[in-house]
């Protein structure tokens, strides 16, 4: 049960990352520009590690399988790192929430509000870093939902522990 609420919440986070790094605008126009604030960033983070570190926890006293353990850690310490990033600049958006957006006829276009100069380009880095730190995690749960399955059905009767890297 853990390691599904894991999957979701970590596809969640990193859905989040994708639609804030490259939906700013969008997300605004939709009244969802709190999406963008740190807030919002951590609330995701927090979740994500905490259910990934006790998955990990429960997982590990189970099925003692060092890969789903170095998958949840790499994850961990990349969202981490991620958030460290993304601190370190700041988001053109993340402060007012508003997005710049000019009346042409019917459709409204949003104005390219990437401030190049500024700390954009961190951020945008930052977020593609919490992406790609969402998939280890994410396989982390799968994995420790499996190898909990053959703990479960096969590792009493054959005495696998699960305890290689394989």
């Amino acid at each position: 049960m853990l390691d599904r609420l894991g999957m979701i919440g970590s596809s969640l986070c990193a859905l989040h990352c994708l639609a804030c790094a490259f939906l700013p605008g969008l997300l605004g126009i939709l009244g969802l520009g709190a999406l963008l604030g740190s807030g919002a960033e951590w609330g995701f983070t927090a979740f994500t590690i905490l259910i990934a570190s006790l998955a990990l926890w429960v997982g590990f006293r189970r099925h003692r399988s060092l890969k789903v353990a170095t998958l949840f850690l790499v994850g961990i310490a990349g969202l981490l790192l991620s958030r460290a990033i993304e601190e370190s600049s700041e988001h053109p958006l993340a402060a007012s929430h508003e997005v710049q957006v000019v009346e042409s006829g019917s459709p409204k276009v949003v104005v390219d509000h990437h401030d190049h100069e500024g700390g954009w380009d961190l951020h945008f880095w930052g977020s593609i870093i919490g992406i790609m730190s969402g998939f280890p995690i994410i396989m982390g749960h799968f994995l420790s939902i499996k190898k909990s399955r053959c703990c479960e059905d096969n590792c009493v009767a054959t005495g696998e522990t699960g305890d290689s890297f394989g």
